[in-house]
């Protein structure tokens, strides 16, 4: 049943035969003077779930992170640079070895100390290195001393003319 001027476009007819007709209702119910009724709106859906869309941005936060901290870390930490070689330029001292008490004793002392001063506490150095350039213009002198109670470690000793400027421990066979 469909009103003059009003084109329907045909449907499937899916009924079965016996069925009697469902009623339509009229094409033109809802018009400018009467607007459909309004709906309300759906339930708002609750996600707040830690499952939720909030996880790829964690996972993306956190991948960003650990591949930056990996592009600072050193990926060949066995190839020893030319300031990890032990190299002695001088007379090796056999007997000269520093205990417990006498690296703690070398660790308060404060740098810029006389040269002479820290002498006094460790004696007589392993060897001397080759010196190099801190700061620059300014040639350091290093010396090696190897301690009695840890064989793979050292404490290199650095001066500055004839001021104590600091120590350094090497590890040569880690």
């Amino acid at each position: 049943m469909t009103r003059p001027g009003v084109h329907l476009p045909p449907t499937p007819d899916r009924r079965k035969p016996s069925s009697p007709a469902p009623r339509t209702a009229p094409a033109a119910e809802h018009s400018v003077i009467n607007p459909p009724a309004p709906q309300a709106p759906p339930p708002p859906t609750v996600t707040h779930s830690r499952r939720g869309v909030s996880r790829p941005r964690y996972w993306l936060a956190g991948s960003s992170l650990l591949a930056g901290l990996l592009l600072m870390v050193d990926v060949n930490p066995s190839a020893p640079d030319a300031s990890q070689t032990l190299t002695c330029q001088s007379e090796v001292q056999a007997e000269a070895a520093l205990s417990r008490e006498t690296l703690a004793e070398l660790i308060a002392i404060p740098e810029r100390q006389p040269k002479a001063a820290v002498n006094q506490v460790v004696g007589q150095p392993y060897c001397s290195l080759s010196p190099m350039e801190v700061r620059a213009g300014v040639q350091a002198e290093r010396v090696v001393y190897p301690l009695n109670f840890e064989t793979d470690a050292w404490v290199v000793l650095l001066y500055e003319g004839e001021e104590y400027a600091g120590y350094d421990f090497k590890f040569p066979n880690r």
